[in-house]
C-alpha cells in the first residue's frame, strides 16, 4: 500500500487508520446521544483474523480472536414515557400468561414462511445450474416483506468501538453491558433505572439475559437486577 501511495494510486495506510478513528468517534458520540432517549440495544459476538503474513510465536495473540460489537438504533415513533420501566411492569402484571395458541403461527405467517423457503431452494439452482440462471433476477423469486418500514423511512444504527468481551457465557453479558453502558456510553446508574431498553438478539444471548435477571435480581438498583428488561421483547414478540 505503501508503494501505491508514493504512486499517487491510493491513499496512504496511516490516512485509512485516522478515518477509521475519527469515524468510530464520530459514531460512539452519536449513539451516547442516542441513548439518551427511547432505543434498542443489540450485539453479537464475531471473530477477527489476523493476515497471513503475521508469525504466530508464544508470545503473540490467537489468529483467531473473538470479539462482541455492539450497535444502538433510536426507535422513531416511541417518547420517553413509552419506556418508563414502572408504567411497563404494572402492565406486565395485568398482563394474562402465554397460551398454546399464543405460540401458533397464523395462517399469515405459514404462507409467509412456505414462500421464503420456496425461495431459498429455487435460489440454490439459479445460482449452480446453468440453465436456471436466466431466472435470477425474476421478481417473483424475491423475498415477500412481511413488515416493511415507511416510504423514505430507514432504520438508523450507532455501533460502538468492538469489545474484547466474549459473550457466549453469562458472566461474560454481564460485562457487556457495564462495559457498554457505563464504560463507554458513560450513563447514569440512577436514570438506567427507570428506563426499559428493548433487546434484539439471537437465541443464546436472549437465553444468558434472563438467567443474568434471575441471578442479579437481588442486585441494589435496577439496572443492576435488569438491565435489559424483557417486556418490550416480549411486545415486539
Amino acid at each position: 500500500m505503501g508503494m501505491l501511495n508514493q504512486a499517487g494510486l491510493s491513499v496512504s495506510y496511516q490516512l485509512i487508520l485516522s478515518t477509521v478513528e475519527v469515524l468510530g468517534a464520530w459514531s460512539g458520540k452519536t449513539a451516547a446521544e442516542v441513548a439518551n432517549g427511547p432505543h434498542t440495544y443489540c450485539y453479537d459476538n464475531f471473530n477477527t483474523s489476523t493476515s497471513i503474513h503475521v508469525e504466530q510465536t508464544l508470545n503473540t495473540h490467537l489468529k483467531v480472536q473473538s470479539r462482541t460489537l455492539l450497535v444502538i438504533c433510536p426507535l422513531p415513533n416511541a417518547k420517553p414515557e413509552d419506556m418508563d420501566f414502572k408504567k411497563l411492569a404494572k402492565q406486565e402484571a395485568k398482563a394474562p400468561p402465554l397460551a398454546l395458541h399464543d405460540l401458533q403461527p397464523s395462517l399469515a405467517s405459514i404462507l409467509t414462511y412456505n414462500c421464503q423457503t420456496t425461495v431459498h431452494i429455487v435460489k440454490v439452482l439459479t445460482q449452480n445450474v446453468a440453465s436456471f440462471t436466466k431466472y435470477a433476477g425474476n421478481q417473483q423469486l424475491s423475498h415477500i416483506p412481511c413488515q416493511s418500514l415507511p416510504a423514505g423511512q430507514k432504520t438508523k444504527y450507532n455501533p460502538l468501538p468492538v469489545v474484547i468481551i466474549k459473550e457466549a457465557l453469562m458472566k461474560d453479558n454481564l460485562m457487556v453491558h457495564e462495559e457498554n453502558y457505563i464504560a463507554q456510553l458513560k450513563k447514569d446508574l440512577a436514570k438506567l433505572s427507570k428506563c426499559t431498553i428493548p433487546m434484539i438478539n439471537d437465541q443464546l444471548s436472549n437465553s444468558h439475559i434472563h438467567s443474568s435477571q434471575i441471578l442479579c435480581k437481588n442486585d441494589v438498583t435496577p439496572y443492576t437486577c435488569i438491565l435489559i428488561q424483557d417486556i418490550c421483547t416480549k411486545s415486539l414478540d
